[in-house]
């Protein structure tokens, strides 16, 4: 007669061949599961030199800060899935010798180079004390993609202007609203 555990061994070697490892297993049941996943929205702007100064500048005369390159980078970055501009002001009065008669839009900034897909504006531009549009993103930069813009800015003395060290605080501002 055959042993009985011969033919259970039997048994299980014909189940694991024939049907398969997984009619081994215990049944298991399955549910779905709801998840919820917040992002948080980031809506950011950092400068990597914040001081413009021009040093000493002479009447008549032009002073570009690095003219063969940039002079400092903004970097943005927004997840927020909606467009965004970045604008540029001047807080304050030209900072200079008194009575220098230097006005403010003597002062320019150009917008160099972006790693965005959105639109910079171009060519030099007087600073105001107005916030004015630089640049105005894509839909790349709207999914969290960082963008750095590369500025210039020159000096443009008049020639009735007094010589001297002259310095403009500007605001970098990044905002929802165009205007």
């Amino acid at each position: 007669m055959i042993n009985k555990r011969y033919l259970i061994g039997i048994s299980t070697l014909f189940a694991i061949t024939f049907i398969g490892p997984a009619a081994i297993y215990s049944e298991q049941a399955q549910r779905d599961m709801y998840a919820s996943v917040v992002v948080m929205p980031t809506f950011k702007l950092s400068l990597d030199n914040s001081n413009i100064n021009f040093g000493f500048a002479e009447p008549g005369k032009t002073v570009e800060l690095n003219p063969q390159t940039h002079y400092n980078e903004v970097k943005c970055r927004s997840n927020k899935g909606t467009t965004w501009y970045l604008k540029i002001s001047v807080i304050g009065n030209v900072i200079g010798p008194e009575e220098a008669n230097v006005p403010l839009n003597s002062f320019k900034w150009m917008v160099v180079s972006s790693t965005g897909d959105g639109v910079a504006e171009e060519d030099w531009h007087s600073f105001t004390q107005e916030p004015v549009k630089v640049y105005t993103s894509g839909p790349k930069d709207m999914v969290g993609e960082e963008v750095v813009l590369r500025f210039k800015y020159k000096l443009d003395m008049p020639p009735d202007a007094r010589g001297g060290n002259y310095n403009v605080n500007v605001l970098y501002a990044m905002t929802d609203t165009p205007s």
